[in-house]
């Protein structure tokens, strides 16, 4: 009988020999810093799983052919990203300069930010991103961000629709029928720029007028916090905050009574400091959850980063330069997240193929409707299944 510590062993040391070799064509330099993936432990135990979870078995394939890459030239905006991308990209000053000798720097003033290979799932989504395989890039992320998910795209088209703006975030822009042909022309990348700024100007509006209420009151709210030794997040749920905060003043209240009990009955409750404190947090918390403004800006917490909605409040949600997305799509070819049917992603450009089609395919692809496959899955199919342990003394 073959000793199960045996093919682990053997199984591992098989697996260690892959990866090794494959870190080898990956980052031929080691784990510097000038290479797409930095270490080995983090590809061995995240990312290449994360690839065969989704049918790709040899990741080095198109992991060795990323480049790094200086969009437009300009050294901060530097990443790492397929070959095949960079090839697309280095037209991209001609085409800038074809309509306007000043046009490349003027562009490049206005892009503060670039990143592509990211090895990730589409936010939401049990698919790879583009990214993964650097073949996306994103431009300006903070004041471009991926508006995606019911309740953001239902604050984002209701401030629109306030403004008198008909723009919808997780609808098509322009329909296959209002462009009449199957490709977005420069025109219609223009047509969509046009479409897509007053409501991004017009989700500005709307934060620079009532973002400040909500901040007063979270200020309310996080001082009550300090006082009940709470340290919550910028996106953590009202309810949540409430139920901490009541958690937490009766459990100092128990602390009271437990360290001087001939003391309660002096006290009215509602008056400890605890309870005080507990009610700067509710009342902070009520005021927001009865105003439709503020609870809208608490969805956005809820699903973004701090530092995207500090930059909304001074640019917008969308940002991007039109001649670079004009020239991006309509003359070289990528795709553009504002092209999306059911989000907007101004910020993502991305080298795709036709609809639904892998720019690079899986060697081992799932089934249609199969889920990604699983460490589970994995097991079951090797040749050494593992049973019942059995001990023995």
């Amino acid at each position: 009988m073959t000793d199960p510590k045996s093919v682990i062993d053997m199984e591992r040391s098989n697996f260690d020999s892959i990866i090794g070799e494959e870190m080898e064509r990956i980052a031929p330099d080691g784990d510097a810093q000038d290479n797409p993936v930095q270490d080995s432990t983090e590809y061995q135990y995240r990312f290449r799983p994360l690839y065969y979870s989704f049918g790709y078995t040899r990741p080095a394939d198109f992991l060795e052919q990323q480049v790094k890459y200086s969009l437009l030239g300009k050294p901060s905006l530097t990443t790492w990203i397929h070959q095949d991308l960079a090839d697309r990209l280095d037209g991209l000053p001609g085409v800038l300069t074809g309509w306007d000798a000043s046009l490349v720097q003027k562009t490049v003033q206005q892009v503060n930010t670039a990143n592509g290979l990211q090895i990730r799932t589409v936010k939401g989504k049990d698919v790879l991103s583009n990214h993964a395989f650097g073949l996306a890039v994103d431009v300006n992320a903070l004041s471009n961000p991926h508006v995606v998910g019911a309740a953001v795209v239902a604050v984002f088209n209701w401030v629109a629709l306030q403004s008198g703006c008909h723009f919808d975030f997780g609808g098509p822009v322009l329909s296959r029928a209002e462009r009449g042909h199957a490709n977005y022309t420069m025109d219609d990348i223009m047509e969509v720029h046009n479409r897509a700024k007053p409501a991004s100007d017009a989700v500005k509006t709307w934060l620079q007028e009532n973002l400040p209420r909500y901040k007063k009151l979270m200020e309310q709210v996080k001082a009550g916090e300090k006082e009940l030794g709470i340290n919550a997040s910028p996106g953590t749920k009202l309810e949540d905050r409430l139920h901490n905060a009541e958690v937490a003043q009766n459990r100092l209240q128990r602390q009271r009574e437990l360290k001087d009990p001939n003391k309660v009955c002096t006290t009215p409750a509602q008056d400890t400091p605890e309870m005080i404190s507990f009610k700067k947090v509710d009342a902070a918390l009520g005021q927001i959850s009865v105003d439709p403004d503020l609870q809208r800006i608490q969805v956005l917490y809820e699903n973004f980063d701090t530092s995207y909605i500090e930059t909304w409040v001074k640019q917008g949600v969308m940002t991007m330069p039109l001649y670079l997305a004009v020239a991006l799509v309509g003359e070289l070819g990528l795709q553009w997240g504002e092209q999306y049917e059911g989000s907007k992603d101004a910020m993502h450009f991305e080298l795709v193929k036709e609809k639904n089609t892998p720019y690079i395919a899986p060697d081992a692809p799932l089934a249609h409707g199969e889920k990604p496959r699983t460490l589970q899955r994995l097991m079951e199919s090797s040749v050494f299944k593992p049973g019942p342990i059995r001990l023995s003394f």
